[in-house]
């Protein structure tokens, strides 16, 4: 996780919304882990999207880069 690349890849390819409709829907969404309220806190962070095809884009850039994925 050294990598920012896979760091990336791997927020990338968590289908959230999946997840949520699996859970039911009192499941809230975060955008990070710091709550409104907190030193830290950014009401301007958005979400992660669900991009499966730029995970793997990433992934393979770090593979080719020498890193261990």
């Amino acid at each position: 996780l050294n990598d920012l690349r896979v760091r990336k890849a791997l927020n990338l390819a968590i289908d959230w919304e999946g997840l949520a409709q699996l859970f039911g829907d009192d499941v809230k969404r975060a955008s990070q882990m710091v709550v409104s309220g907190i030193n830290g806190h950014d009401d301007a962070l958005e979400p992660w999207p669900y991009d499966p095809e730029e995970a793997k884009k990433l992934i393979e850039e770090a593979r080719a880069a020498g890193v261990a994925v």
